[in-house]
């Protein structure tokens, strides 16, 4: 089985449907076999659809969700009770450059189309990277949070990001490069937070 998927029914899994819970998962390159699987299923026709527009940052972006419910019971997934497969397309345009660029991801859930269509799959995945955004992925490129092989502090070390993190929100500063004049000039920071406090 591929990217550490858990068998089948595996009783420790704590999104499981059986327990109460659902999941919206993306697919990513460690799922290699999943992944090319869910790729020629999303070449037919789609189940629903749904398609959302929004200016932001000087570009537009396009976002179109299509989801899919025909996936072959004989599979063996390694995903518990899928119901469908979603497949996000984006697409931004830059408005004064007019640079364009594309992206296609896929997703699997749990949710049946009853209990969640193309749109209210839309709002999942929007939700979903919106926390990742705010949060993970400003302290993985800024703290580089992934890459610290840190063990007996790690939680310590969380809390310190998340507190730098926090002011710099308040105080509407521009994170990457607040951080990196600090990194250069820690004084700067020491006066910096003597001012906040």
């Amino acid at each position: 089985m591929d990217g550490g998927c858990r068998p089948y029914g595996e009783p420790d899994r704590q999104s499981h449907p059986a327990k109460g819970g659902h999941y919206f998962l993306a697919l990513k390159n460690n799922q290699a076999e999943l992944k090319d699987w869910a790729e020629y299923l999303m070449q037919y026709p789609a189940d629903d659809e749904h398609t959302y527009h929004q200016v932001r940052s000087g570009s537009l972006w396009v976002w179109r969700f299509r989801s899919t419910t025909q996936i072959p019971v004989e599979k063996d997934l390694c995903f518990p009770d899928l119901q469908q497969i979603v497949q996000i397309y984006r697409h931004k345009t830059h408005k004064r450059t007019g640079a364009v660029s594309e992206e296609t991801h896929l997703a699997v859930t749990s949710l049946s189309p009853t209990q969640a269509d193309a749109a209210t799959l839309a709002l999942i995945s929007r939700n979903h990277w919106a926390i990742e955004n705010k949060l993970h992925h400003k302290r993985d490129t800024v703290f580089a949070e992934d890459a610290c092989r840190t063990r007996k502090a790690a939680q310590a070390l969380a809390a310190l990001r998340n507190l730098l993190l926090g002011f710099l929100h308040q105080l509407d500063r521009p994170v990457l490069r607040s951080v990196r004049s600090f990194s250069v000039q820690p004084m700067l920071l020491f006066r910096w937070l003597n001012g906040c406090i």
